[in-house]
């Protein structure tokens, strides 16, 4: 019997089902459906689709998120003489049959560019230090894409994000510290450090298992909201020990987060070098 399917959204992406269990027949008389069956994807899919194959061809990293999303979505899919149903897939069947019509069918498939920091902007990074946000995952390092509303979702929707030191001390205490030197521009960083985030006192079981941070918040996590022609900012993350017993203090005069003294605050604070540091460059989708 041949199927003909009603795609529910439009794009053009094939998949190509090899099982007859994922349908259930609306009619109990009604034949098995064939063992060949395609279908559209719908769009909220298409984002984790194209991460997960660009991926597994070696050209960006693939956002654990997406992952986590592919494995969780479900399509609905509908036939003649079968109710629609719903069917949760699984990524690597899904990838076997995405890989080789994605490359042919899909104009934009490398439209999401995942581009690692190069030259002196990479002499901050640090493989050991991860910085995880909702969707995109671990941008430390790279260019957050401007593609499936990440810059803008980077700007106005996500929270603060996950934080992950793989040589974190259990039993150990941390200052964070996320700043952008590029306030207002890269040329012109007359506001620089823009305080982002400093948080104190976090135990280092946190940043080694990649826990929510808890510890003492002495500045609220702000958003990087770069300027519209500014072109990219830096945002850099320092994770510094502390000495044991310590606990620093902002600097009393200090209350803008703009043209923040960063040199002054480690110094009172006995704060030397940081343990390890990285960065991730972000821009205003209007240039």
């Amino acid at each position: 019997m041949a199927n003909k399917f009603h795609h529910l959204e439009t794009m053009d992406i094939l998949l190509t089902l090899h099982t007859g269990s994922l349908l259930t027949p609306s009619d109990p008389n009604s034949p098995p459906p064939s063992s060949g069956v395609s279908l559209k994807l719908s769009n909220p899919v298409q984002g984790a689709c194209k991460a997960i194959t660009s991926n597994l061809l070696g050209y960006n990293p693939l956002p654990y998120r997406a992952m986590k999303k592919m494995t969780e979505r479900t399509l609905r899919i509908e036939s003649d003489g079968y109710s629609g149903e719903l069917v949760r897939m699984c990524v690597l069947p899904m990838f076997l049959c995405l890989l080789p019509l994605m490359v042919h069918s899909t104009p934009d498939f490398f439209e999401c560019d995942y581009q690692t920091l190069i030259g002196d902007d990479a002499n901050l990074c640090s493989n050991d230090l991860h910085v995880i946000y909702h969707d995109v995952g671990d941008v430390s390092c790279k260019y957050v894409p401007n593609c499936y509303d990440y810059l803008q979702s980077l700007s106005k929707v996500w929270g603060p994000p996950l934080i992950k030191y793989n040589n974190a001390q259990l039993g150990a205490k941390y200052t964070l510290i996320m700043v952008d030197p590029d306030a207002p521009s890269r040329s012109d960083p007359k506001y620089k450090f823009w305080r982002h985030w400093l948080v104190t006192d976090i135990p280092g079981g946190e940043l080694l298992h990649g826990h929510a941070i808890t510890g003492n918040t002495l500045s609220a996590y702000r958003r990087p909201t770069p300027p519209p022609s500014t072109g990219y900012h830096r945002y850099q993350v320092l994770l510094y020990m502390q000495t044991p017993g310590s606990s620093p203090y902002p600097l009393s005069d200090e209350q803008s987060v703009g043209s923040w003294n960063m040199d002054a605050f480690l110094e009172q604070s006995n704060l030397s070098a940081p343990v390890v540091t990285t960065q991730f460059m972000a821009r205003n989708i209007k240039q």
